[in-house]
């Protein structure tokens, strides 16, 4: 869930960093902000350059500059919603639905990365598919069948 000041934005931002730094022996090099004032302040800026990170900022009011992102956030949003509803969960477990849906999204393979999976670019460990033992790089080619 995000963060609920600046402050707390802050301490996840260094956390973040701090985790893709250690989990995969990676350095962020720039951070993309749709320039909202709900996180954005002087010291969060002063975190990311003393880690040498370029800060790249969209236009005001200008939510298509940053479309892949606000993309996601809303699919996610849509996916742990239904699994929520379709489990009838307490309101409690919002946070569960939400990391089950991330979950299931790193690990579902998309077009834009050939067919891997967010998972399998992040850990450099490739999984053969249905399509690939069948001497196919994609699902595409399949042939579509009639039911009945």
């Amino acid at each position: 869930m995000p963060p609920r000041s600046k402050a707390a934005a802050i301490t996840a931002a260094k956390d973040f960093l701090e985790m893709v730094r250690i989990q995969h022996d990676a350095h962020i090099v720039g951070w993309m902000s749709d320039a909202g004032r709900e996180y954005k302040s002087d010291l969060f800026d002063r975190a990311l350059l003393e880690k040498g990170i370029k800060i790249y900022q969209s236009g005001p009011r200008t939510p298509m500059q940053n479309g892949c992102a606000e993309r996601l956030g809303r699919t996610l949003m849509d996916k742990a919603e239904s699994m929520w509803h379709q489990a009838c969960i307490p309101d409690s477990w919002w946070e569960f639905a939400f990391a089950h849906a991330t979950h299931i999204y790193n690990h579902t393979p998309v077009a834009r990365l050939r067919w891997h999976t967010p998972h399998e670019m992040l850990k450099g460990e490739i999984i053969e598919r249905w399509w690939s033992a069948q001497g196919r790089s994609s699902p595409e080619g399949r042939e579509k069948r009639s039911v009945g």
